[in-house]
């Protein structure tokens, strides 16, 4: 859209604190093109932004993973998705553990995804994306890292470890010893083993051995074939049919310091001072704190250092006959590293402050006076574009941000032919922060006590602030900071920048966090690719047109194709719907009809039609799932070589009293509708359905108690029904409540598993949200040990700055640290908050 010269004095209030261009009433027809361009690459990469809260990012096999999708930007008209999917992917083969859809409405979908005992520890991935798709790809996208452990000692375990390293001659071999024990600590010989060294991508040496009668294997390495990017040393154990992966980041000989520098507006400028960002890591990919001298023609001018996260800053005024470099102190002598190619001329920005409240403050200069455009913007939307005449005085300009979004926005400097040659990222409104009061009774508790925790969001300044959040509270220690998400730092940070330095909270308010954020802003300034695209941009790329991924089939005989249309008897749960095929057997699934509350399999059937004929399914999800896999690059988890490595680490502590799960073998089952009961366990009857000793179905905090039993034909057992109106996005409740959930009594039916045959087919259907319980011990107070590190979960709490909302719950018998996590979103931004306390025994 068209930007008028009467709008630009209503969206910003420049104030120029030394000088007023004299021709700053210029016309607008000098840029409207430009602003044109800008609104057309804003149409053509607009898009919604999904963020999925997860419970924790540790988890033990046998448990429940818990989340909430929010899909911010969500437009009805535009992007609606009904389905989300989540696809479990193993970062080690980029195979896919298990896959899951979920309903998704107005924006948001709820789900939980069991783990069973069969995913083997690891570091895994869940990648979700929904159900609409632009150019054939899903338009949202979100992966959460996760690392998946054990709660019980397993067959076997593996260690490798790195062998008189110091003593290593040069140019020599490396030697790593595997090691191979039973439970019992028994070596165990014949083992077969199969390794590499490299990358998941490029393996530089690999192989097959057995291990000795000791349960050994000493692998020796050429030194020279170590090296950095390509250090990884995988080994895959295999015993009976068990299967151990083990790896050992290597040190590298040579493990040379990344460094890289970002001049501030993206260019050094010959006579005039500049702000230059510094960035270090390490050769994988870690960020590393160093000090170095700065040495102008080969003497010291500046000592310099980066911090904790890697990220620094230095002023340097660059002449052009000079050579500019660093030297880090304790690398070698001859490693230098060189400042970026020196310019004659051109425009310098300096900001001081770029993570601004109301009021952005920056300084432009040119040794060359010369006619410029500067335009503030982010890359979707125009707010205001104004000539300046520049020259070898600093011009100091307020930028007052009353009309900027909050968040990243852009400052560029244009040449008088529209050229961009000078740029800056900038943080408007840090200080409007929608936060959220978190408070619980004590700061202490024992074990099986009651929680009492009150949510209130802070006024600010509406009549009343009003938001939807998901509540967590978990175990401390199942969060690891390097595969945290916050719903805050994701959506003004980490969406829109990539790669940046590993910090457990981007957006705190400490004088280190905002240094951190002002040197993340400085390196990440410049972005010319964007605006190279965005000049390329026409008004034909601003139509995507989506669709919706369907669940579509067809009916064969002798594998062709029909003639005539046939009836499908489709199953779900104790319900039955009637479809008929297109003349040529093929048909689509109504989604309504594949909607499943209990996680069971939908069976699709031919009556009487058997021989010859064979309904199939074109699995859609599937094939886009594998789409994104192809470009799937697990993240970083900034490992770092270490000296020996252990499979023991797969287990968590803390379980010592577990239950130990017993084996369920079943035999002879010809149908798949088991496959999708995500808890077949002990008392499940050939449908996965069990009933806890506190009379609840399919109760999800017991599935593993032996205590569980069989449910029967006709009687009465308690269903969680504390659920939330997917059209109205309120809580309905009915009947019993324990605590803060709710329950109804169902009449329970018998239990049918269909035999399958080639006119009959089970297929996963799209799951209902489940409402997370906890244990109410003043109800039951079992003697069973209670080992729950997801104490609590509420998929969506509707929260406001009036009144608080009280939530009750009990801790476990897990003592230690516990954490709240509070996320969420209000009619304009976004929530997250936090809170802890102790739990301890009696």
């Amino acid at each position: 859209m068209r930007i008028l010269s009467n709008l630009f004095g209503l969206i910003i209030f420049i104030i120029l604190l030394h000088s007023v261009s004299s021709y700053a009433q210029t016309t607008v027809q000098e840029t409207d093109s430009l602003v044109n361009k800008i609104h057309y690459y804003g149409i053509k990469q607009s898009r919604s932004v999904l963020f999925v809260h997860f419970d924790k990012n540790v988890y033990v096999s046998d448990e429940n993973v818990w989340f909430t999708a929010y899909l911010l930007g969500y437009n009805k008209d535009k992007n609606n998705p009904s389905v989300l999917s989540a696809v479990l992917v193993n970062d080690y083969n980029k195979s896919v553990a298990l896959q899951q859809e979920f309903v998704m409405a107005n924006g948001l979908a709820f789900g939980n995804v069991f783990i069973p005992d069969s995913i083997p520890p690891g570091n895994y991935s869940f990648l979700l994306y929904t159900s609409v798709l632009t150019n054939g790809k899903p338009t949202d996208t979100f992966v959460q890292p996760i690392t998946i452990k054990t709660a019980s000692q397993p067959a076997i375990s593996a260690s490798l470890a790195l062998l008189d390293i110091d003593k290593m001659i040069p140019g020599g071999d490396r030697k790593i010893q595997l090691n191979v024990i039973a439970k019992d600590d028994k070596p165990i010989p014949m083992a077969l083993v199969a390794y590499y060294l490299g990358n998941s991508t490029h393996h530089l040496l690999s192989g097959k051995v057995k291990t000795d009668q000791q349960g050994q294997y000493t692998f020796s390495i050429p030194d020279n074939q170590v090296r950095a990017g390509a250090n990884e040393f995988v080994a895959d154990v295999k015993y009976n049919e068990e299967i151990k992966h083990i790896k050992l980041l290597l040190p590298v000989k040579e493990n040379p310091i990344c460094v890289k520098f970002y001049p501030e507006g993206g260019s050094l400028v010959h006579a005039t001072q500049s702000t230059v960002g510094l960035e270090t890591k390490d050769a994988n990919g870690v960020s590393v704190s160093v000090k170095g001298i700065l040495y102008k023609d080969k003497h010291p001018v500046d000592t310099i250092k980066t911090d904790r996260y890697g990220v620094g800053s230095f002023k340097v005024i660059p002449l052009m006959e000079s050579k500019y470099e660093l030297r880090l102190i304790g690398e070698k002598k001859d490693t230098v590293y060189a400042l970026p190619k020196i310019l004659m001329k051109g425009p310098v920005i300096s900001i001081q402050h770029a993570v601004a409240n109301d009021t952005l403050k920056l300084n432009l200069v040119s040794k060359y006076p010369g006619k410029f455009f500067l335009m503030v913007h982010n890359y979707k939307q125009t707010f205001f574009s104004l000539p300046v005449q520049l020259n070898a005085v600093h011009k100091t300009v307020a930028v007052v941000l009353k009309y900027v979004p909050k968040g990243l926005n852009t400052i560029t400097l244009l040449d008088s032919m529209q050229r961009p040659c000078a740029e800056r990222i900038f943080f408007a409104h840090y200080d409007q922060r929608s936060s959220i009061n978190i408070n619980t009774d004590s700061a202490t508790y024992h074990t099986r006590q009651k929680v009492r925790l009150k949510l209130k969001l802070n006024d600010d300044g509406t009549d009343t602030l009003k938001g939807a959040v998901s509540v967590a509270c978990i175990q401390s220690n199942r969060i690891e900071p390097a595969k945290a998400n916050d719903i805050e730092s994701y959506i003004y940070l980490r969406d829109q920048l990539e790669d940046i330095p590993l910090k457990e909270k981007y957006m705190g308010q400490s004088r280190e966090d905002m240094a951190c954020l002002e040197n993340i802003l400085l390196i990440k300034g410049w972005r010319r690719y964007k605006w190279t695209d965005m000049l390329q941009t026409t008004v034909s790329d601003t139509i995507r047109p989506k669709t919706q991924i369907e669940f579509t089939g067809s009916v064969t005989f002798n594998n062709k194709l029909l003639k005539k249309p046939e009836d499908i008897m489709l199953r779900n749960d104790s319900l039955i719907k009637m479809l008929t095929t297109e003349n040529s057997g093929r048909f689509k699934l109504n989604e309504d009809y594949i909607k499943t509350s209990t996680n069971k399999g939908i069976i699709l059937m031919l009556n009487g039609k058997k021989e010859g004929y064979k309904i199939s399914m074109n699995n859609n999800f599937d094939k886009v799932s594998q789409t994104l896999l192809n470009e799937f690059k697990p993240q970083n988890n900034y490992e770092v070589p270490v000296k020996e490595s252990n499979t023991n680490a797969e287990i968590i502590p803390g379980f010592e009293h577990s239950i130990n799960l017993r084996t369920v073998t079943v035999r002879g089952t010809k149908d798949e509708y088991i496959r999708y009961s995500p808890f077949f366990s002990y008392g499940s009857n050939a449908c996965g359905d069990y009933v806890c000793y506190m009379n609840v179905l399919n109760c999800q905090n017991h599935y593993d108690n032996p205590l569980n039993r069989p449910p029967k034909r006709g009687e009465k057992y308690y269903v969680l029904s504390s659920t939330v109106n997917m059209k109205t996005m309120q809580p309905t409740f009915n009947m019993m409540g324990y605590g803060d959930d709710s329950y109804s009594e169902i009449i329970y039916q018998e239990c049918v598993v269909q035999s399958s045959n080639s006119s009959a087919l089970t297929i996963r259907g799209i799951n209902y949200s489940k409402e997370f319980y906890g244990e109410d011990y003043s109800i039951v107070n079992s003697s069973q040990p209670e080992d729950i590190s997801t104490i609590y979960w509420k998929h969506l709490c509707f929260v406001n700055s009036k009144g608080e909302l009280n939530l009750n719950f009990y801790t476990s018998d897990i003592t230690g640290p516990f954490k709240v996590v509070v996320q969420g979103i209000t009619a304009h931004d976004v929530i997250y908050g936090e809170k802890e306390f102790n739990v301890k025994k009696p």
